[in-house]
């Protein structure tokens, strides 16, 4: 699994790539656990094409604590 940051006219986002199609299932359900663990409903579209998921971010900090939440929870991580 690999995380990336990008921005686009000041609106952050999240990728998350995996190599496998069945570790998308596994990170959904990271996904979930974290926004029940946070009290925060995370946004997220996934593309099965590319096997990578995409979830918005306010800024490369939120995106920081996303990642180090997916490295503690994730089985794929």
């Amino acid at each position: 699994m690999e995380t990336y940051y990008t921005s686009t006219n000041g609106l952050g986002k999240a990728i998350i790539f995996v190599y496998e199609k069945d570790d998308l299932f596994e990170v959904i359900k990271t996904l979930k656990f974290i926004s029940k663990l946070l009290c925060l409903k995370l946004d997220y579209d996934v593309d099965f094409d590319e096997n990578e998921i995409s979830v918005p971010v306010t800024d490369y900090y939120e995106f920081k604590t996303l990642q180090r939440k997916l490295n503690d929870h994730c089985k794929v991580a």
